[in-house]
Parts: structure tokens; sequence; C-alpha cells
């Protein structure tokens, strides 16, 4: 789990700033082509957006080593944007835990000021299992943007270092595949976090896994899966 922490009262995420100077830096060439093929300056095509100043800090640190400190991107609270828009708005939550009361949600304007400053793309790089789908709160609004199409997600994001990364899996048969053979080796407990899982899915989809995850039961394995409520969500 990506964990948040606290230095002079501000919140920071490390993977979180990592996961985004990462995606800057290998998405760079294709981000300074976006107005019509033409090249433009990365600083003045994209602009990171955070609630805390600490985590500003933490990303523009991550930025550096990303050899990207030359570039004078934009990094901070909504207030350093003084008005100006970007055709891709980075927005960093930091948050890792919905038992809190989100700070953008304190303020309604904040997250809408965010992303009406975004020309073409909003990029949420954070937890999404944590936004309150339900409700009315701008965080809930952005859930249901965000959850509206399976096409909204992020491809190729992590915020798991490339060497952490056992396995890059492509398709609904690789992924499949892959959880069975590690539900049959496990020997205490499995936790299984994926945002596409549902009971549709496991019940109708993945029957495999299904059936997997029974015999792991049974051997006397602890299975824990981790979904996205919205995808668990009936519809009316």
């Amino acid at each position: 789990m990506v964990k948040q922490k606290q230095k002079n009262g501000s919140r920071y995420n490390e993977r979180e700033a990592q996961a985004i100077a990462r995606w800057i830096r290998e998405n760079k060439t294709r981000i300074e082509s976006m107005d019509h093929g033409h090249k433009t300056r990365l600083k003045d095509t994209i602009a990171i957006v955070t609630p805390f100043k600490e985590q500003s800090n933490t990303i523009k640190r991550e930025l550096q080593k990303e050899g990207l400190k030359d570039e004078e991107l934009t990094c901070g609270t909504i207030h350093a944007l003084q008005g100006a828009e970007r055709k891709v708005i980075i927005f960093s939550p930091v948050y890792d835990s919905d038992k809190t009361e989100f700070f953008f949600d304190r303020n309604t304007n904040m997250l809408n000021v965010a992303v009406s400053r975004a020309k073409d793309s909003f990029l949420y790089f954070g937890n999404v299992d944590i936004l309150p789908v339900k409700e009315s709160l701008p965080s809930g609004q952005l859930a249901r943007k965000l959850f509206a199409h399976k096409s909204n997600q992020i491809v190729g994001v992590s915020s798991f270092q490339p060497d952490e990364i056992i396995a890059n899996l492509t398709g609904a048969k690789a992924h499949d595949d892959w959880l069975i053979r590690q539900l049959s080796r496990a020997q205490e407990r499995v936790d299984i976090s994926a945002p596409y899982i549902s009971n549709l899915v496991l019940q109708d989809q993945a029957k495999p896994v299904l059936v997997a995850m029974e015999s792991c039961i049974n051997r006397g394995v602890s299975v824990v899966v981790h979904p996205s409520a919205e995808m668990n969500t009936e519809k009316k």
C-alpha cells in the first residue's frame, strides 16, 4: 500500500510523487507534441497540482531525479497556476485512506478550479479506491467522472519501482493465469487488489479464478479481495 506521511504538518506521498515524475519523463516527447504535432515546451503543456506544500516539494525532488529539473514545471497548490491553463493538469491527492476528511472537499472550488485549468486532460495520480462514489462532495463528483469509462484509466502507471514489478500482464487471460498460479502457491494469505474485479466478473467471466480461490481457502489459506466499490455497486 502506498503510504502518506507528514512533515511540518503537511502531508506527502513519496510513491505518488515518484509515479508522477516517472510518467512525465517516459511521456515527455508525446506531451511536447500535443499541439497538433508542433513541439512545445513541457512547462507550457503540463502542470502538477496538489493540496499540500510538502507534496509539491517531494514531486519537485522526484522530477529532479528523473532529469526534469531544467523543465521548470509548475508544481504546487492551485494558486501556483495563477489562473493559467495547461493542456494537461496532473492532480496529486496524497491521501491513502478514506478515514479522514479530504482537504480538497473542505473547499468546494479547489477541485473544480483544478479541473477547469485542464484544456485537454485532467489526470488523477492517486488511490481511486478511497474516493466516495455516492457522495455529493467534490471527491465524489470526481470519482463518478473517473469511473464513467474504463478507458479513463491511465495505462502503464504504477506506484512501484521497475525493479519491484514481478510481471507485466496484458489481457484478461494473462492476468487470470498469473493469478491462478499465485493462488496455487500461496501458503498463508493472498491479498488481491484490482479495480476491475467484481462479483459479476468472478462468477461469469473468471470462474477458473473463483475455483482457484476456493481451493486456496480449502487449504487453510486466507484470501482477501480488495475490489473497487464502484464496480461492485449494483446498477439500478
